[in-house]
């Protein structure tokens, strides 16, 4: 018997899961696991195996970090 195809949950109203966090932020999922860790950006929600953001944190960080006194705030990388 062949195997249905895998859908997606959709995340609970008013989340995102990581992947769609990772394509708002353009940081990849590994970085968002790692800043979960430290404690940095938007905390998670576990629900159920998965971690879910807050919408509007989501969005909140995605914004900070395409925002142009986010990039003034960076190091410069010194010259190799």
């Amino acid at each position: 018997m062949p195997r249905l195809a895998k859908i997606p949950t959709p995340a609970p109203p008013g989340f995102v899961w990581i992947q769609e966090l990772s394509r708002m932020t353009g940081l990849s999922v590994k970085t968002l696991y790692n800043y979960r860790y430290l404690g940095k950006g938007p905390q998670p929600v576990p629900i159920g195996r998965k971690l879910a953001y807050r919408l509007a944190e989501a969005k909140a960080y995605a914004a900070e970090l395409h925002s142009p006194e986010s990039l003034d705030n960076e190091p410069a990388r010194a010259a190799a």
